[in-house]
């Protein structure tokens, strides 16, 4: 068992910009059923399109909560891990620098 961690803060980047636009798409997608519905212009269908869109409201709600959750909890850790890596680098480099001052 290794006693090291390795996380790669650009794949977490990367994470947290895929989640947020997956999550900006499902928010947009009642403006997206509002536009397919005008553009259909068949009145059965285009209540239908209608019915569905209502129907998915509350679950693409749901889905859009945890979507926004997940985004941002990617992007804190990935900002921690950032902040703690450079954080011990500057303290390793300043005991460096101490030392062969002293030394």
């Amino acid at each position: 068992m290794s006693n090291s961690l390795q996380l790669d803060t650009n794949e977490l980047l990367d994470l947290y910009k895929d989640l947020l636009h997956i999550d900006i798409a499902f928010g947009d997608a009642s403006s997206l059923s509002q536009t397919l519905q005008d553009a259909i212009g068949h009145s059965d269908l285009d209540h239908r399109v209608e019915d569905f869109a209502k129907s998915w409201d509350d679950r693409r709600a749901d889905i859009v909560c945890s979507l926004d959750t997940l985004w941002q909890a990617t992007k804190v850790i990935s900002t921690t891990f950032s902040d703690i890596d450079s954080g011990l680098s500057k303290a390793l480099t300043g005991a460096a620098q101490s030392s062969e001052s002293t030394g």
